[in-house]
């Protein structure tokens, strides 16, 4: 059966400053449904309003209109700014979908619980319509501590509301189906995500690597620098780890997020003062020139306080590193601890600690076997799998909406 399937987004890799997990999810996914003969198109937040073509793919690039925006803030006083914009940006996705749904239509949608961009679309609910949760804001603002005022109360209620109106409802990881499950009594499917990237090394960039880190031994951090993503206890086990061992250097990599008022590096290097020699800290970088630095580490290391099979996890495992994980926040779902990887005991750096030094000391042999094991767990995610999964869903989710639609 093929299908012609609509994607929309507030994150797509066409737009320079939204290459973050969901856009190189769909981008891997859209590629995965034309290699199947099924027809996608991508509606997607930007700062251009034009149709293009990136990978065969057609991108409608969506400019959220402004001038609603304005008119809105006479009567909020300029309050309730991320509310307006969601509902803004949801608009116009939708008000493009339509146009382009009336020219040539379309057998299914999907949308993001990310920023709530079905939300236009699914309050009309014309159409079968799934949603992919790749994270869950309420989740997500309560682990971190963000304080919860109006605004934000009302964009996790938006995003919940697109969870609750769509046909279906699926999640990468159980860990986070079974956390919204039980708040929003809904059932929420698991579908393992596709994972696919060329590990052609010719493409790489040495360059960066090499001028800055090639005769350092190091455990790597990349992603997210803030604490969702337990940088606040990988700082804890780092005073244990760099006391233990002084070969050790740590390598962050990623978005510096500022916690009460202080970025994330910035104390991170105030409380490891007397070791600021092992410690580095590059603003992110492009994959070609990242990955010469995930290839070349000791450890790769991902504390996650709250997670949905990150990106990080998967490239990491592709390139055979040996990888030190919490264990309890979806990361065990790829990671046998002992065998592909290693689990610590999630929130706790003492138990982080002792997994570093364990994973530090691995003989040639134990972390050849580990690396092994690591890349053939990936290959279950592999595109011919996954999506052949997601396009059975997506023919049940049909079918299902057209038996009730009756």
């Amino acid at each position: 059966m093929k299908l012609r399937i609509a994607f929309l987004t507030a994150e797509s890799v066409t737009e320079g400053a939204f290459d973050g997990g969901l856009a190189n999810y769909l981008n891997r996914i859209t590629k995965g449904f034309m290699s199947r003969g099924h027809e996608v198109e991508v509606f997607s937040i930007s700062n251009k309003n034009e149709t293009i073509e990136n990978n065969g793919i057609k991108i409608h690039r969506i400019i959220p209109e402004a001038k609603w925006y304005s008119f809105t803030s006479r009567f909020f006083r300029k309050k309730l700014s991320s509310f307006r914009w969601l509902f803004l940006e949801s608009y116009c996705l939708y008000k493009k979908f339509i146009e382009r749904h009336k020219e040539k239509p379309f057998d299914i949608v999907q949308v993001p619980s990310y920023r709530a961009s079905g939300l236009s679309i699914v309050l009309r609910n014309k159409l079968p319509i799934t949603t992919r949760i790749s994270s869950y804001r309420k989740l997500s603002n309560e682990t971190h501590g963000k304080e919860r005022n109006l605004d934000v109360r009302l964009e996790e209620w938006l995003e919940e509301v697109v969870i609750r109106r769509v046909c279906r409802s699926y999640a990468p990881s159980k860990y986070l189906a079974d956390k919204i499950s039980s708040t929003l009594h809904r059932k929420i499917d698991v579908l393992k995500p596709s994972f696919f990237i060329d590990l052609d090394r010719s493409r790489y960039d040495d360059e960066f690597y090499a001028k800055n880190l090639k005769e350092k031994k190091y455990i790597l951090f990349f992603g997210g620098i803030n604490k969702l993503k337990g940088i606040f206890i990988l700082l804890e086990a780092l005073k244990k780890v760099f006391k233990e061992n002084s070969q050790i250097n740590v390598v962050f990599i990623g978005e510096d997020v500022p916690y009460k008022n202080r970025n994330c590096m910035e104390i991170v290097k105030q409380e490891l003062s007397e070791y600021l020699n092992r410690i580095y800290y590059f603003k992110p970088l492009p994959h070609a020139i990242l990955y010469p630095v995930l290839m070349n580490s000791e450890i790769v290391v991902i504390p996650s306080l709250v997670d949905n099979i990150p990106n990080t996890c998967l490239e990491a495992m592709a390139h055979g590193c040996v990888i030190v994980a919490s264990d309890g926040a979806s990361l065990d779902e790829l990671i046998e601890n002992g065998k592909s990887g290693f689990l610590f005991k999630l929130g706790d750096p003492d138990s982080l600690a002792e997994k570093l030094l364990l994973a530090w000391n691995l003989s040639q042999e134990e972390r050849e076997r580990i690396s092994a094991n690591a890349k053939k767990a990936i290959e279950k995610l592999a595109p011919e799998i996954a999506v052949k999964e997601l396009e059975d869903y997506y023919v049940k989710t049909i079918e299902e909406w057209k038996k009730n639609k009756l």
